[in-house]
């Protein structure tokens, strides 16, 4: 780290320094010890660690007194450090962020996302050595600290309180500890056709995305939420499974592909759709198909954190590669050329002769999936959720620092959610975080469905 000009670094490795080391250090030297615990689970929730030293009244206490940890593995932890102790009348406040580098800002800090946050005051070391441990509590994740009133969050109530440091007389959590990272099994074997997704943690939504279209809801703030274990539907609800409910008087029939609606997929009598994903139905023809197979819509909250591979949370539903058109039906839909209405699409084929088919396709001819097998969340079809379109800052996510199985349903404002991107959208909204609303009584072209099952 940086020290001030007058301080130079003493025996220890010390993350500050309050006063000119001019004279050898005597040993043992005032100062504390402190071991820093967590129970996150990591590196999901956190891989840097600053530290800064506080005035009481939450201003820094030099111009060095910080430091900023890289920290790669679950071995790092504890991370101990010492503070050397040279002016005990004043006071201190030790403040410790843990928090991911990809929601970092221009001076190293967190940026958004959801930092577990802590702060309290020093003890006096009486002259002599103290060591002092502090936990860093997954329950406290999102919670910022007051620093201009010494307040910080109560892992038991969520709520800000005053905290002091204590002496450290047991060790503190390990990462991964925490209950509410904990895997929940599946309780039995899905339907077929399903895959189980075990339940668990994850930050739902992306403050480094954000999203300023009038038809999209931003995925922020985010938020930690835990699902229960589901089961979704390995593919997505095609014509000829649509066409046996409506057989089955279960349901009735969807709009049907016709001169005048070339882009819906169902017809009445078996051809060459019957692999292709139904589309042209509303919110609650999607969830009556559900339901008709002993099914329900999926939540928002159960969709993300399918296609993000549970706590991987990865952008696409394949992973990390940014070549969306090599991997999704997406950006196939008629896009505007200089000289008016393009029939081509975004997405071309390697030889860039001819234009990918407009329209949805086949489930299968993507290589769209995720790491449990499940198929084409990033396009071919935006699917229906069960949830009615609210900004997460709303009635919907209030509540405890990490939801529980969140579902906005008592909201009636006419519009729904779907996830996902599909054949008529840019490349860019296969991202597992994109949000899109659209009213109940729509049936849009370019919007499907997929069904769960609490297990």
């Amino acid at each position: 780290m940086r020290f001030p000009s007058s301080i130079r670094p003493c025996a220890l490795a010390f993350v500050v320094a309050l006063a000119c080391c001019g004279r050898e250090a005597a040993s043992p030297r005032p100062q504390w010890v402190i071991d820093v615990y967590t129970d996150a689970p990591l590196p999901q929730l956190g891989d840097r660690l600053l530290v800064e030293l506080l005035a009481t009244d939450g201003s820094p206490a030099c111009a060095g007194c910080r430091r900023l940890f890289g920290l790669t593995a679950e071995s790092t932890w504890p991370l101990s450090f010492g503070i050397p102790d040279d002016a005990p009348a004043t006071g201190f406040r030790l403040r410790v962020r843990l928090f991911r580098a990809d929601h970092s800002n221009a001076g190293g800090g967190p940026a958004g996302g959801v930092p577990i946050d802590v702060l309290a005051s020093l003890p006096p070391t009486h002259g002599g050595v103290r060591r002092l441990g502090l936990s860093l509590f997954t329950a406290c994740a999102g919670v910022a600290s007051d620093p201009s009133r010494s307040l910080t969050c109560d892992p038991s109530t969520g709520t800000l309180v005053v905290k002091a440091l204590e002496d450290e007389t047991t060790p503190g959590p390990l990462p991964g500890s925490s209950p509410e990272a904990a895997s929940t099994a599946c309780s039995r074997n899905p339907k077929a056709g399903m895959i189980c997704v075990e339940g668990g943690l994850f930050v739902r939504g992306d403050d480094t995305l954000p999203l300023a279209t009038t038809i999209d809801i931003a995925p922020s703030p985010e938020r930690l939420v835990r699902v229960g274990a589901f089961a979704l539907d390995s593919e997505e609800l095609t014509v000829r499974q649509m066409r046996a409910l409506v057989v089955a008087g279960l349901v009735e029939r969807p709009l049907v592909r016709s001169a005048a609606a070339p882009a819906c997929t169902y017809t009445t009598q078996p051809g060459d759709f019957e692999d292709f994903p139904v589309n042209c139905l509303s919110h609650e023809h999607a969830k009556l198909a559900c339901e008709a197979q002993g099914k329900r819509l999926p939540t928002e909250a159960e969709w993300e954190y399918a296609a993000g591979d549970r706590d991987q949370e990865r952008r696409y539903p394949w992973g990390a590669d940014p070549d969306v058109c090599h991997y999704a039906i997406v950006g196939r839909g008629r896009v505007i050329g200089e000289g008016g209405t393009d029939p081509s699409s975004i997405c071309r084929p390697v030889d860039h002769e001819m234009p990918l088919p407009w329209g949805p396709r086949p489930g299968s001819d993507s290589q769209d999936v995720t790491a449990l097998g499940i198929r084409n969340l990033g396009g071919n079809m935006s699917e229906w959720v069960a949830d009615a379109a609210q900004a997460y800052d709303g009635p919907c996510s209030s509540g405890p620092t990490v939801l529980v199985d969140p579902r906005c349903d008592d909201v009636k404002n006419g519009l729904f959610v779907a996830r996902g991107g599909s054949w008529a959208l840019l490349p860019f909204f296969a991202q597992t975080t994109f949000r899109s609303t659209y009213s109940e009584d729509r049936a849009p072209l370019e919007v499907g469905v997929r069904c769960a099952e609490t297990l």
